[in-house]
């Protein structure tokens, strides 16, 4: 738990928390979104979120933000970093 602690502390340190506003704008971009990326409904509305507060990059294990165009993805997840290699999204 002290590595959880320690990591997450440092994480916050460099991170800026942005709300997350689910009505009906955010519902109707998420739907029109669905159809571009192979997200779920969740990061549909992350994704949305994110770019409404003009942030571009994101530490996750989620697989499925290395398929969004103009995010960078930081990630320790082994099959992230496969996929992003095969779709040629490593820099």
């Amino acid at each position: 738990m002290a590595e959880v602690e320690t990591a997450w502390s440092q994480v916050e340190a460099i991170s800026s928390i942005i709300s997350l506003t689910l009505d009906s704008t955010a519902l109707s971009k998420a739907r029109s979104a669905f159809c571009t990326y192979p997200l779920d409904g969740y990061d549909l509305f992350f994704v949305d979120q994110m770019a409404s507060a003009g942030v571009s990059a994101i530490i996750t294990d989620d697989v499925d933000f290395i398929y969004v165009p103009n995010i960078d993805v930081y990630t320790c997840n082994a099959d992230s970093i496969g996929r992003a290699r095969l779709f040629k999204k490593l820099e």
